[in-house]
């Protein structure tokens, strides 16, 4: 008699900060969503939490998902000095989440400072990291 080997169900956490990244995000969230031996969790943060940009944490929920966790990380001046603090927010907000919840592998899109937080928090953590897509070049011409 062959034994079957029993998959350890495993947790992953993304990390969503704008509208841009959240629809590249949503095909592989539903991948996630369906698979037998995956569990998603949702971390939704910088601009989808600030009004001045529409507060589209609510598209993440209309289009239904579960948002786990809302971390307010800028404040919406987009001064250097907010981009600091705002990262700083976002790692020990996304920290206190992955010290909270159980989970495996943080997945963050981009390069932008609400994918660092993800990604610094997910590391000194102890978590795997997969960071996809980032660091383009834009000429402006």
């Amino acid at each position: 008699m062959t034994r079957k080997r029993i998959k350890k169900r495993r947790t992953i956490v993304v990390v969503t900060g704008t509208r841009a990244e959240y629809g590249l995000l949503q095909s592989t969230m539903t991948a996630i969503e369906k698979h037998p031996v995956l569990r998603l969790r949702i971390v939704a943060t910088g601009m989808h939490l600030l009004q001045l940009f529409g507060y589209t944490v609510r598209d993440i929920e209309r289009d239904g998902w579960y948002v786990d966790a809302k971390i307010k990380m800028q404040r919406g001046d987009d001064s250097p000095l907010d981009q600091a603090k705002g990262l700083a927010r976002g790692i020990k907000g996304i920290a206190n989440f992955l010290a909270e919840t159980p989970s495996d592998i943080v997945l963050a899109l981009g390069d932008r400072i609400e994918a660092m937080a993800g990604a610094l928090a997910g590391t000194t953590m102890g978590k795997l990291v997969a960071h996809i897509h980032g660091g383009d070049l834009a000429t402006g011409d």
